[in-house]
């Protein structure tokens, strides 16, 4: 998992910034829509942060 994606993760868990401003921080030039997989990431990053944010 990129270092990035792995910032993104934390911020999705700790924070209640939304998806734009975490992809905005790390870097990418969009987020990911909810239900967008890739070879690493199997859920989008707003079910990511219902599953593991601090509220979850």
């Amino acid at each position: 998992m990129s270092k990035r994606l792995r910032h993104g993760r934390e911020l999705l868990e700790s924070t209640s910034l939304s998806v734009e401003a975490i992809a905005e921080k790390i870097g990418s030039t969009r987020p990911r829509r909810s239900g967008s997989t890739s070879s690493s990431v199997t859920m989008g990053p707003r079910d990511w942060r219902k599953t593991f944010g601090e509220e979850a």
